[in-house]
This record gives C-alpha cells, sequence and structure tokens, in this order.
C-alpha cells in the first residue's frame, strides 16, 4: 500500500512540473518572445527611422534653400512606420529561418565532441538488452526502443539525444562497467534519460535553444540598428557643431549627451536577452527536475531515488556558488545535485512553484523600462505586460499545482502555503513598480550636460537635484503598495484563498484534475485576477476608454478604498473556479447515481 502510494505521488509530482513547465512555456511564447522579437525591434526601428528622417531631411532643405523648414520631412509619419514594420518583419523572418535551421540540424550547432559508437560484441548486446529492459517498463508497449550508443569515459554518465530523427540514449564507458552488475546509481542515471526520451524532451531541448538563438540574434540585429544610430546622432551634431566655430567643449558635451542618452536606450537589449535566456533556463532545469521525479517512479519511489543518490560519493555537494548560481546565473540548465534531491526529498516541493528560482527573472523584467523606448509606446503598455506576464506564471502555476496536490495525499504545510502567498502578492505587486522617473532623471541630467554654456562636468548638486526626485518618487510607490501594512492581510487573505483551494481540490472525485480543461479553467480565471490586479493607475494607456480599459479602472477604484483585498483577486477567482468544478462534479456523482438506480 506505501509502495502504491509512493508511486502515485511520484506520478502526480511529475505532472504537477509538467504542468509549470507547460505554464512558463506558452507565456514565454505567447508574450515574452513576442515582445522581444517584435514590439522591441519595431520600436527601435521606429525611433531610428524617424530621428534619421529628420536630421537628413533637415539637411537636405538646408542645402538645396539655404534653411532648414524643420516642418518639411521627405518621409511621413505613415512611410516612418511603414518603413520600421518593413524593417522588423525582415528581421523576423531572418530569424525564423534561422530557428528552421537549427531545428532541422541539431546537429550543426551543438558544441558537442564526444564521438558516440554502437556497442559490440557479447558485451555490446548484453548493454542493448539491458537498457532495452528498462524501456519496457516505463514506455509503451508500441513505443520503438531507443538506439543505445556509448562514448569514452570514466564517469558515470548518460545521455538522450536524437539521431536522424530517432531517439537515442549514449552512455559512458564507467557506466558500462557498472550496469552489467546491477549498480542502482547506474540504473537511476540511465532512468533519468530514458525519461526524458519518454517525454520527448530531446526535441523540446533542441527548440529551446533554438528559439533562444532566434531572439539573441533579432536583439543582435536591433542592438546594431541603435548602435548605428546613436553614432550618426554623434556624427551628425560633431559636423554641426564643427561648422559653427563653437569650439571642443560643445563638441564633448553633445558628445557626451547623445552617448548618455544613447545607453540608456541600448540597455533594452542586453536586458531583453538576459530576461529571455534565464527563462528558458528555468524551464529547461524544470524539465531535468520532472526526468528526476520521473525516473523515481520506476526506481521504488522518490525517497529511495534521493537515498541512491545521497549515498553514492561521486554526487557533487552544493556550495553557496551552486546555490548562488542557481538562483541569479543566466546560463541555468540543470539545478546543482544537491538542490535536486532536497526538492525531491520534499514532495510538499514538489507539488508548488520553485519560486526561489524564479524571482531573478522578476528582476529583469522590472529593469525594462530604464532604456526609454518601451515607456514611448502606449504609456509603457509593453513594460506592463512583461511584468504582468512574469506575476501570471508565477500565480498560475501555484493554482493548477494545488488542484492536483489534491490528488494526493500529501500534507502542503501552513509556512509553505505563506511564503507561495507572500511570493503571489508581492509579484503581482511589483507589476505597479515602474522605474520611468529614473529614466526620464538620467536623461534629463544627459540633456544638461549639452546644453549650451555648461560645464562639460556637472556639479554634485545639479545632478542630486535631478535624480532624488525619481528615487523618491520609488519610494512613493512601494508606499502605496504598503498600504499601511493592509498588504500582510492581502498576504492572509491570499493564503485562505489557498488553502481552500486545496481543500475543494480534494473533494473531487469523478473529475480528472490532470485533464486539460479544469486546468485551462483554473489558469484562465487566475490570469484574468492577475492582469486586473496588476494594472498600474499610474501609467497612461489610450485603452483606458474601452470596455476592457474601464474595468481596470474599476477594480482599481475599488482596492483603492479596500486596500486589505489588494493583489488577491487571482487566488479567489482560482477557488471560484475550483468550487464550480466540485458542483459540477457533485452533480456528476448525483447523475450518475440516478442512473444506476434506475438500472438497477
Amino acid at each position: 500500500m506505501a509502495t502504491r502510494q509512493s508511486d502515485r505521488t511520484a506520478l502526480v509530482s511529475a505532472s504537477a512540473c509538467s504542468v509549470e513547465i507547460f505554464v512558463h512555456a506558452l507565456l514565454l511564447l505567447l508574450i515574452l518572445l513576442p515582445l522581444t522579437t517584435l514590439v522591441f525591434p519595431f520600436l527601435a526601428f521606429h525611433v531610428g527611422v524617424s530621428l534619421l528622417n529628420s536630421n537628413l531631411s533637415a539637411d537636405w532643405h538646408q542645402w538645396k534653400k539655404g534653411s532648414a523648414p524643420q516642418e518639411l520631412a521627405v518621409l511621413s509619419d505613415g512611410q516612418e512606420i511603414a518603413l520600421a514594420i518593413g524593417f522588423t518583419v525582415s528581421t523576423l523572418a531572418a530569424s525564423v529561418l534561422g530557428y528552421r535551421r537549427h531545428v532541422r540540424q541539431p546537429e550543426t550547432g551543438s558544441s558537442d565532441t564526444r564521438r558516440y559508437l554502437s556497442p559490440k560484441g557479447e558485451r555490446g548486446r548484453a548493454l542493448i538488452a539491458r537498457i532495452e529492459a528498462l524501456w519496457s517498463e516505463i514506455a509503451l508497449q508500441s513505443a520503438t526502443p531507443p538506439e543505445v550508443l556509448w562514448f569514452p569515459g570514466a564517469a558515470v554518465l548518460a545521455r538522450a539525444m536524437t539521431r536522424s530523427n530517432r531517439f537515442a540514449v549514449a552512455v559512458s564507458t564507467g557506466l558500462w562497467e557498472i550496469i552489467n552488475r546491477d549498480d542502482l546509481v547506474a540504473k537511476v542515471v540511465v532512468l533519468h534519460e530514458l525519461a526524458h526520451l519518454s517525454y520527448g524532451d530531446p526535441l523540446t531541448f533542441v527548440r529551446l535553444k533554438a528559439l533562444l538563438d532566434a531572439g539573441t540574434r533579432t536583439l543582435a540585429r536591433m542592438f546594431r540598428v541603435l548602435i548605428f544610430t546613436i553614432l550618426f546622432l554623434i556624427a551628425h551634431q560633431f559636423i554641426a557643431t564643427h561648422r559653427g566655430h563653437m569650439g571642443a567643449a560643445p563638441i564633448i558635451r553633445q558628445t557626451l549627451m547623445i552617448g548618455g542618452i544613447g545607453l540608456l536606450a541600448l540597455s533594452i537589449c542586453p536586458v531583453s536577452a538576459a530576461m529571455i535566456k534565464r527563462y528558458i533556463g528555468l524551464i529547461t532545469s524544470l524539465i531535468e527536475l520532472r526526468a528526476d521525479v520521473r525516473s523515481a517512479q520506476w526506481a521504488g519511489g522518490l525517497e529511495r531515488f534521493a537515498e541512491i543518490l545521497a549515498n553514492y560519493p561521486m554526487v557533487h555537494r552544493s556550495t553557496f556558488s551552486d546555490r548562488t548560481r542557481s538562483w541569479f546565473s543566466l546560463g541555468l540548465t540543470h539545478l546543482s545535485e544537491s538542490e535536486r534531491l532536497q526538492i525531491v526529498r520534499h514532495p510538499e516541493r514538489l507539488l508548488t512553484p520553485k519560486v526561489q528560482y524564479f524571482f531573478f527573472s522578476l528582476i529583469l523584467v522590472l529593469l525594462l523600462p530604464v532604456n526609454g523606448l518601451t515607456p514611448l509606446f502606449e504609456g509603457g503598455i509593453v513594460d506592463l505586460a512583461a511584468v504582468v506576464t512574469v506575476a501570471s506564471a508565477l500565480t498560475i502555476t501555484v493554482s493548477t499545482m494545488l488542484l492536483l496536490a489534491g490528488a494526493t495525499s500529501i500534507r502542503i504545510s501552513l509556512s509553505r502555503l505563506f511564503a507561495l502567498s507572500m511570493c503571489s502578492v508581492l509579484f503581482t505587486a511589483a507589476c505597479q513598480i515602474n522605474f520611468y522617473t529614473l529614466t526620464y532623471s538620467l536623461s534629463t541630467v544627459a540633456v544638461e550636460i549639452g546644453l549650451p554654456g555648461r560645464s562639460a562636468t556637472l556639479s554634485w548638486n545639479n545632478v542630486s537635484a535631478d535624480t532624488i526626485p525619481a528615487f523618491h518618487d520609488i519610494g512613493h510607490q512601494l508606499l502605496i503598495i504598503w498600504s499601511g501594512g493592509w498588504i500582510i492581510c492581502g498576504v492572509l487573505i491570499t493564503m485562505v484563498a489557498f488553502g481552500a483551494l486545496l481543500t475543494a481540490a480534494r473533494r473531487l472525485r469523478r473529475i480528472n484534475r490532470s485533464s486539460s480543461w479544469p486546468l485551462i479553467v483554473i489558469a484562465t480565471a487566475t490570469g484574468v485576477g492577475v492582469l486586473l490586479d496588476g494594472y498600474d493607475p499610474w501609467r497612461t494607456f489610450t485603452l483606458e476608454n474601452t470596455v476592457l480599459g474601464r474595468a481596470f479602472v474599476g477594480w482599481a477604484g475599488v482596492t483603492a478604498h479596500f486596500p486589505g483585498i489588494r493583489f488577491t483577486l487571482g487566488p479567489w477567482l482560482a477557488l471560484a473556479s475550483v468550487i464550480i468544478l466540485v458542483v459540477i462534479d457533485l452533480g456528476l456523482g448525483v447523475y450518475r447515481s440516478a442512473n444506476l438506480k434506475e438500472l438497477s
């Protein structure tokens, strides 16, 4: 009985990991990638085209007529937009072609230099039979066994891959030596890789890497366009200042001004690239964790899996540096060994989001407005969309994973519910933080450097007078979010909602929690709530005049009078949707009971 319960816990935990991966991947594909590959390049191209058009038009009219009427430009506003759209589409097309080429020929861009060979002889046939026996235990009977390969190496290693559109698993000679002796560690390592194959993870890894490469190339092209625009403006201003015989000091001041503002604009490229890379790294690490959980199901349960690896002397004991890398590294692909074992040992952590590894993604999206370009578009709606995406991803995963946790006997502790509630509230509250005033203050400092008659070095008093109000504004935003301590009440209210959601989920008997439609219902309800909660009333959107915009404004007005319920709507809408599912579940029970009575 205990073994059956352990297997069920591992199975549900793997499903919870799949839900967490799916939510993050969906929001990455629907929101974050379109922002970085479409919206941001369009803004950069539009600003570049507009600046080039205005400056070159002025030069042209001055050369032709001896004067430069500012209102006459070679290109109209519509033509500027059309040209920017054309550049954006061509850049996107090039990235799409690169993505397709990478997916079709994954070996071309691979950094793996190992030489993989087919096993031969009696020992080779024994290895193939051993791995096929393990595969038969975990895969469907109709599934074709993977190709078995080996590579030189004393360490106990294995790798799942695709070769010529066929799944394959490669083992090191070190693993080959001990798997024939029924070594448990070797079995766990192979099961981990077979779990990857059962989920089709090798293809997923290829697609994720191709998406990262395509997004990085798009941002690199955008970066070059911005660099060209900045250099053009510097050269243009240098020529104009030199013709006016103003001396070296004005030239230096104008160069510093343009360079300072340009540096802020350029920040959109590295911040966007870091945001996408970290998000994809998080998804990759969750896929690795899911393979651990799935292989634990076949290795005797979660506790047995962790015990086998913990007693193996070659397992690396994670240091503080390893944990810091898991929290903040942009090159994240695996959590450290100790962290993975700790998560596997505690099912409540498997059945809930891994928030500590997600926090850095929030920091990166909050840095987006510093560039100064995105705030120009619809009052910064793209910045808000990026932050709301991260907040929604967290709260949606909490709600849906708690629904799955209801299928097990695992107890989610109050401390864990409190931590999840606090993170949900803080992530949603972060949507109402923006650094626009800081960006404008830094731009003002740069402009003052270039003003005529000013020294090239600003005094500290001038700089502080321009920047300190921006920090005061950020502090004021935090005080509004704090609401005199009412945000703590919001955390407790959210905790009640999550606890009630888990309790209600345990009442489901006839509705399959793992099927798609209950998860979609709860995810949609949670996302709508976070979207309404995350609305920033301090930003100006033209969408406010629409029906949807009035709903945002109306809810912001309600929470202004009742600050204790701010940032709690998402969890409560999730709870309401689960209650509706429970009512449907009870209705199905009454209906089936009535049918059984009629038949009897």
